[in-house]
């Protein structure tokens, strides 16, 4: 080969590798479209490894052997190290290879490589003459398997693609990374929607305990009391009696609450892949009473909200587009062409024992050849039954996008519903604490001025215990009323909550 014949070759294998750089470049250069939260700078960047992460979270400073944390955080460590967000993100990462990969059908393959043949024996012309040959040849550069004057068997570069997957395969590869784009979003809410809802759940469970330990010692003073007159001869054994099983009672209900703080931690440490031995706690402070949602927006501006931006909707609506891309290119298939084209370079030589030399007379050589050509998959009934195939598989998008229309709406109004009257639930349950309260302060003033029997307490002490047992669940059900609210309309938790009214403190 000669070395003008050689540097040729090089610089057409060197710019149809451009062209496939070029064509590459754009898949490569797109991001997952969901930026992760960022940690504060406590925490170090391996927080993708949960055994990293759980010494970051702050000791408590009591000396417990547990680990305080709070909702910002947890929601950033759950967008690092939650297992189903990091397997939504990378299949983007698959979707983008596939789009790679389809805007490339048109780039030719490049091989290079040698073929070797000898034979030895008898051949017979086209004429019937039997000769006794003993031939032999090389071919070496671009492709392979030359052999006689046939063309190259395995081209050196060559396209070989049909003309339609060559235009919707790009398409739909396309439609179907903004689909995936979309579930990550819709997997990335709904995660970050779970880790809000058990942190309240063990904030609430905390709130519980603490407003049981005061019951506690309401209910030791009740005790002392009853206790103190059945003693002197002015009340009843069996009135202390009562007012200790009511003790015990409370005391059962404390046992109840720490196994669901115990719970709460421990499914809030699986959704964050921490180990739920750390024994999570909450940071403390006054139980919120948030207000993520804008109370004065009617629902169905808040309707109209969430099927413009819930992603699992958009996601749908991409998935139609694919599937109706699907179908055009099944339909298309008959009517456009599979083509081939393919080139080679090398060097050629050989001989045998008829002519001289016997192996010999290298020379460049060269070989273009093209080709085109229509099918009808077994005999077109097989075309038509793709094309059924597509249009049902269109249709199931479309009917399934119409599910997610209607499942849409029933979350939107249910938290809508339930964040309305859950505030209103707050504000009867805060009314009834405080009457609660106040009513055994005045029962325990009157008992103490030997106005009354101490078995009187007991009824206000039930009525005190259930009212901040009940005004902890009611600010509990609306914390979580609207964080599904406010996911529902198609957006992830705050990862900064914005300052809610204190109703309880801790």
């Amino acid at each position: 080969m000669t070395l003008s014949r050689l540097a040729h070759i090089c610089r057409w294998m060197r710019g149809l590798l451009s062209l496939a750089v070029l064509a590459c470049a754009p898949a490569w250069a797109q991001q997952s479209g969901f930026e992760r939260l960022p940690l504060p700078p406590e925490l170090s960047p391996e927080a993708m490894n949960p055994e990293a992460v759980a010494p970051n979270v702050m000791a408590d400073p009591s000396g417990a052997d547990r680990f305080l944390i709070d909702l910002t955080t947890a929601l950033r460590l759950a967008d690092r190290a939650n297992p189903e967000i990091g397997i939504s993100r990378q299949e983007i990462e698959v979707s983008l290879a596939l789009l790679q990969r389809a805007r490339v059908i048109l780039l030719p393959s490049l091989t290079a490589g040698s073929n070797y043949h000898n034979h030895t024996g008898n051949l017979q012309r086209s004429g019937g003459t039997i000769l006794s040959v003993d031939s032999q040849l090389l071919y070496y550069g671009g492709g392979a398997q030359a052999i006689g004057a046939n063309t190259v068997m395995v081209p050196a570069i060559r396209i070989f693609a049909h003309v339609g997957d060559a235009y919707f395969e790009p398409l739909a590869a396309r439609q179907q990374t903004v689909v995936r784009r979309f579930d990550a979003g819709a997997t990335f809410n709904t995660i970050l929607l779970n880790v809000s809802m058990r942190y309240v759940e063990l904030m609430a469970a905390e709130a519980q305990l603490e407003l049981l330990r005061r019951s506690q010692q309401d209910a030791a003073e009740s005790v002392r009391i009853t206790s103190d007159f059945a003693r002197v001869g002015q009340g009843r054994a069996a009135d202390a009696n009562r007012m200790l099983t009511a003790a015990a009672l409370i005391d059962s209900e404390v046992q109840r609450w720490l196994e669901q703080k115990a719970v709460a931690a421990a499914e809030l440490a699986r959704l964050l892949s921490l180990d739920p031995s750390a024994g999570l706690a909450t940071v403390g402070g006054p139980m919120p009473l948030l207000q993520l949602v804008d109370p004065a927006c009617r629902l169905d501006q808040l309707l109209d909200v969430a099927l413009r931006q819930r992603p699992d909707l958009a996601a749908r609506t991409a998935m139609i587009a694919e599937t109706e891309t699907r179908y055009r290119q099944e339909r298309m298939r008959p009517l456009l062409p599979t083509i081939s084209v393919s080139a080679s370079a090398g060097e050629f030589g050989g001989g045998s024992n008829l002519v001289v030399p016997t192996f010999g007379s290298f020379s460049g050589r060269t070989d273009f050849d093209a080709f085109a050509y229509w099918s009808l998959q077994n005999a077109g009934v097989g075309n038509l039954a793709l094309w059924r195939n597509r249009r049902a598989l269109a249709d199931q998008a479309i009917s399934d996008r119409t599910r997610v229309v209607n499942l849409v709406r029933r979350q939107v109004a249910e938290a809508y519903a339930e964040a309305t009257a859950g505030r209103e639930t707050v504000d009867t349950n805060e009314k009834r604490l405080q009457l609660a309260e106040a009513g055994f302060a005045e029962e325990l003033r009157r008992i103490r001025g030997g106005e009354g029997l101490p078995i009187e307490l007991l009824d206000n002490l039930n009525r005190l215990v259930n009212a901040r047992q009940a005004l902890v669940a009611s600010i509990s059900s609306y914390d979580q009323a609207e964080f599904r609210l406010f996911v529902a309309l198609g957006q992830a938790p705050p990862a900064m909550l914005p300052a809610g009214q204190a109703v309880l403190g801790r």
